[in-house]
Parts: C-alpha cells; sequence; structure tokens
C-alpha cells in the first residue's frame, strides 16, 4: 500500500513537472505578445515616434520574436495579424511601396496559413485593400475579395468585401486606385486630384 502511494506521487510529480514548461512557455507568449500590442497602440497614439520609421520597425519584430520563439503558441495568428498591421501602420506613413507589399504579404500569409482562424477574412480584407488602393493591382485584390465571398460569405468581413468590390470597380479603367487622401490648401481633408 505505502508503495502505491510512492508511486501515485511520483507519477503527480512527473506529470506536474512536464505540464510546468508549457504552461510557462504560453505565460511567456502571451506577455510578449501583450507587451507588442500595448507598444502598437503607444505608438499609434504619439505622433512625434510614429513619423519615425525605426519604432514600427522594432515593433514589427516583436510581433515576429514572438511568433518565432512561440510557434505552436495557440495565439500565434492574432501575433501575425498584428504583426502585419504594425507593417501597414508603417507603410501609411512611408508610402514606400516596398512596405506595402510586405504588409499585404503578411496579411496573405495569415490567411493562408490559418484560414480556419477568426482573423482570416479581417487579414484577406486587409490585403485586398492594400492591394487595390495602394498598389494599385486591382486584379489581385479583386481575387482576394472573391475568396473572402467564397470561403466566409456569412462572415463580419462579407459586406466590406462587397463595398471594397464596388469601389473597385468604379475605378477607372478597372486598375487605378482613388487618389490619396491628402490636407488640401484649405486645411480640410481632400482627395489629391480635388486639390485645385
Amino acid at each position: 500500500m505505502h508503495r502505491f502511494f510512492a508511486l501515485l506521487l511520483l507519477s503527480l510529480t512527473f506529470v506536474c513537472c512536464i505540464g510546468l514548461p508549457a504552461s510557462a512557455k504560453a505565460a511567456d507568449a502571451a506577455s510578449a505578445y501583450a507587451a507588442a500590442k500595448k507598444e502598437l497602440e503607444s505608438l499609434k497614439r504619439d505622433a512625434r515616434r510614429g513619423a519615425l520609421r525605426e519604432p514600427w520597425v522594432r515593433v514589427v519584430s516583436r510581433f515576429d520574436g514572438t511568433v518565432r520563439e512561440h510557434p505552436r503558441w495557440s495565439n500565434v495568428p492574432a501575433a501575425m495579424f498584428h504583426g502585419a498591421l504594425a507593417m501597414k501602420e508603417l507603410a501609411s506613413r512611408s508610402f514606400r511601396p516596398a512596405d506595402f507589399e510586405d504588409a499585404a504579404r503578411r496579411f496573405e500569409r495569415v490567411a493562408a496559413r490559418f484560414s480556419w482562424h477568426v482573423l482570416a477574412d479581417d487579414a484577406l480584407l486587409h490585403a485586398a485593400d492594400i492591394r487595390g488602393n495602394r498598389l494599385g493591382d486591382v486584379g489581385a485584390s479583386r481575387k482576394l475579395l472573391d475568396t473572402i465571398l467564397t470561403r466566409y460569405p456569412s462572415g463580419d468581413m462579407a459586406e466590406p468585401a462587397r463595398e471594397l468590390m464596388a469601389a473597385l470597380s468604379g475605378a477607372p479603367g478597372g486598375d487605378a486606385p482613388r487618389a490619396p487622401v491628402a490636407v488640401g490648401r484649405s486645411g480640410r481633408l481632400e482627395q489629391d486630384d480635388d486639390v485645385p
């Protein structure tokens, strides 16, 4: 009887010791992700730091590091998605086509690897928006929007996908995006093509 309790205690100790490293790794991943998200939100609100490239690159790297160091973590899709959002924010400030391309590819990667995840259709919509409105590739944008409407017809991004599809259909020649928004001489936001 004494031997039975000793074996039971040893078994429980072994199971607990194996389970602890996994939960500690998950806690590390969650902590790193939360810190990166907090930094992303802080950077969005800080006009001075937000105008610089390096802080955005650092935030993207933090999300990438979380994914790289914890590839089996259950929230990897969200970490990848937020890394793509951070790259999109950087691109919207730098206006570099390479940054927009990187952001679009990141969103497409989320949707391809995690098509079952709740953020898959969101990622496709972001990628379609970038491809159509920032990179001028309306064909690629329409293909992504078709994917949303085919795979996720009742998802929360179906209606925005239809709206973007309609907006892209109205583009002259079907391949030119609307002009970007800019501050006009009057000090109000206007389309570039409306500025005299």
